[in-house]
């Protein structure tokens, strides 16, 4: 039932539109009930490129092939995840194991601060 509405409201919403923009968003794959979209792969660029200034330098179809296996890979491990620990991902955000670690993640990235990290991230969110 759920599925069926999912579909429907795909639907509507792919058949709302009266133009294609120059960027069609494409489903790609689809693991389970979970999908890759072309625009999640292209944030899944922007985001390995901002790990690592080097990655810009690789081949654009390479660049894309790793951010394609990244997100599969992605999904199937919360996938297997979820199969085994009840994870509420939102009240886990606030432990302290993983404030720590945001926290060694955006110094490692060269942020002096998590208000610049953040700030970083909401620049390029608001890209999308």
């Amino acid at each position: 039932m759920i599925k069926n509405i999912r579909i429907l409201i795909l639907l509507i919403i792919f058949t709302s539109f009266n133009q294609i923009s120059a960027n069609e968003i494409k489903i790609l794959y689809k693991i389970n009930d979970n999908i890759i979209t072309s625009f999640d792969v292209d944030k899944e660029i922007d985001y390995l490129i901002s790990l690592n200034k080097n990655f810009s330098n690789l081949d654009k179809n390479k660049i894309r092939l790793i951010a394609e296996n990244s997100l599969i890979r992605e999904k199937i491990k919360k996938i297997e995840i979820d199969k085994v620990y009840a994870i509420d991902y939102e009240s886990e955000k606030e432990t302290l194991m993983i404030k720590n670690f945001l926290r060694s993640f955006w110094k490692n990235l060269g942020f002096g601060s998590e208000t610049e990290f953040i700030s970083f991230l909401d620049d390029k969110k608001n890209r999308y």
